[in-house]
């Protein structure tokens, strides 16, 4: 068994008792398929041949009782199976959505966002949709499978050995379209996220793309949209194929079956019956070997899915940091011969003490490294050479959910959720009263929310589709009110605002935090002399000055 097998199967132990009862609804199915074979031989032997009218009676009831047994096996086994999947499907969607926001920001840009959304999204499809095609299907067609050939053991055991002569065909054909199956199958997941991130890269950019050229920009997604055409085709080829040589291998065989049956029934070797009953229960078992092949092959198509959901949920390392507390900072902040990445630098022999309590404006030519600067800086990047400490603990050494309790990061993009404006900021303090989040929203120069229809009920819709720029950004920065942090960090996060409202946020930013340490990045130099310090960020060279006598 591989390791991606007993992956699989581990995910099911939760819901034992549910596939003890799927288990058992398989095997009823099994039996009833078996026993209308054995109603079929009694009807034309005992009953037709006969003309036993009493035995026709019996007969029909039979053939009632084996059909709804058939179908109440059917129901418990697919309904509780699907149930489990269901449910698993759930708790992968959880785990992977965890296993995303614990993982480093450096290991997150290793994959383009499309990579990702394909993970959570047609990834877990496909696992839902392959998985429900295995499973208790397989074992559904195994039982009745092996029930079929008892039947027809019992019926006669030298047609079957004439009819077993097609197994060793239908593996060689299973081996050689499995493998095609399994191949193209991981072609069409990564074909597939390719195309999503294309997409994706498309709806961010949807204003910038109307001015580019329109012609070009559809040829590429024509040659994506042909590349994916391509794998999902290669898949229904083979499908297709696997089914088109069983069943001609099928036809090849039940001619000689006939053949050699019908010359027996001729002889009086074989009651009418028994052929009958015999072929019939042949149609029957080469359908479940057919399904039982098919509903197989479905897991060579779920294997490269189980192994791409693997690769996110426990190869992918978590982002580690040490196990010291923040408690905050009590003195100054240290940088030391400051390198980032080590490899192919960005920022190049950083070094700078930043006091506590200080608000530092930085500034620089785009892609200087200020943006970079910042995120080493505030521990989202932490594979850095050199020492940056905060008092006398190295970053990388503080237990960063510790951290960043206690220090605010606002990017270049607010991150503004499809959901209320309450909720939104709920996420930088979820027990903050009602008092305070209007409060926040008033320093933020945000209180455009209390006309919004639903005031802060009011959802924002996804990345905040419903606000300008600058209400995104207020919105943003009204988080940064409602905590008090030790060390904020400020990524042009005022950029948005028009100067006069710019001014008066910043006023209130600066007192707000009048005792805490605050980074500021702005493109805005004539807003360096409210701060104490200028750092200057240039080619990856850092340095410091006082602010003032450069405003």
């Amino acid at each position: 068994m591989g390791d991606n097998l007993r992956w699989f199967l581990k995910l099911f132990r939760p819901y034992k008792g549910l596939l003890l009862f799927a288990f058992l609804g398989a095997v009823l199915e099994g039996v009833a398929y078996s026993g209308l074979s054995f109603v079929l031989k009694n009807l034309i032997d005992r009953v037709l041949v006969d003309k036993n009218l009493s035995l026709l009676w019996v007969s029909v009831g039979l053939l009632l009782t084996f059909g709804v047994l058939k179908q109440f096996g059917f129901l418990l086994s697919e309904l509780l199976y699907r149930y489990a999947v269901s449910k698993i499907v759930a708790r992968l969607r959880v785990r992977l959505y965890s296993k995303l926001t614990s993982i480093g920001l450096e290991e997150f840009q290793r994959y383009p966002q499309g990579e990702w959304l394909g993970r959570i999204t047609n990834d877990l499809r496909s696992f839902k949709d392959y998985s429900e095609g295995f499973g208790i299907k397989v074992l559904r067609e195994f039982f009745t499978a092996l029930f079929l050939v008892g039947v027809l053991l019992y019926f006669d055991w030298q047609l079957f050995l004439a009819f077993a002569l097609i197994v060793p065909f239908l593996g060689k054909a299973f081996e050689y379209f499995g493998s095609k199956r399994k191949k193209y199958s991981l072609l069409y997941q990564e074909v597939f996220a390719d195309f999503i991130n294309f997409v994706s890269n498309l709806l961010e950019n949807f204003e910038n793309v109307k001015f580019l050229n329109r012609p070009f920009l559809n040829r590429i997604a024509r040659a994506k949209v042909v590349a994916l055409f391509g794998a999902e085709f290669k898949q229904a080829l083979y499908s297709a194929g696997y089914l088109s040589a069983v069943e001609l291998l099928g036809y090849l065989f039940a001619a000689a079956v006939f053949l050699y049956g019908g010359y027996r029934v001729v002889e009086g070797e074989l009651t009418a019956g028994t052929f009958i009953s015999f072929i019939g229960t042949l149609f029957l078992l080469y359908n479940s070997l057919q399904a039982l092949q098919r509903n197989a092959l479905n897991y060579k198509a779920l294997e490269p899915v189980i192994t791409r959901i693997r690769e996110v949920l426990e190869f992918i390392p978590p982002e580690r940091g040490g196990d010291k507390p923040f408690r905050g900072l009590e003195e100054k902040i240290t940088a030391l011969n400051v390198v980032y990445p080590e490899e192919k630098p960005i920022l190049r022999s950083v070094n700078f003490e930043i006091p506590k309590g200080a608000k530092v404006f930085v500034k620089g030519t785009s892609g200087g490294g200020k943006s970079t600067f910042l995120k080493v800086l505030s521990s989202l990047y932490l594979s850095y050479g050199g020492s940056l400490k905060y008092d006398k603990t190295e970053l990388r050494d503080f237990l960063l959910t510790s951290f960043r309790r206690k220090v605010f990061y606002i990017s270049q993009r607010s991150a503004i959720f499809n959901d209320t404006v309450r909720n939104n900021l709920l996420l930088a303090k979820p027990n903050a009263t009602e008092g305070e989040l209007r409060r926040a929203l008033e320093l933020a120069e945000a209180s455009f929310v209390f006309d919004l229809p639903e005031g802060l009920d009011t959802k924002l819709g996804g990345g905040g589709v419903e606000l300008s720029g600058g209400q995104r950004q207020r919105i943003a920065l009204a988080r940064l009110f409602l905590t008090r942090p030790e060390v904020a960090f400020l990524d042009e996060a005022t950029s948005a605002l028009d100067p006069e409202t710019e001014g008066r946020v910043l006023k209130n930013i600066l007192s707000h935090l009048r005792d805490k340490t605050l980074f500021f990045v702005s493109h805005r130099p004539q807003l360096a002399k409210h701060f104490d310090l200028l750092l200057e960020v240039e080619s990856g060279e850092v340095t410091l000055k006082g602010a003032k006598e450069n405003g």
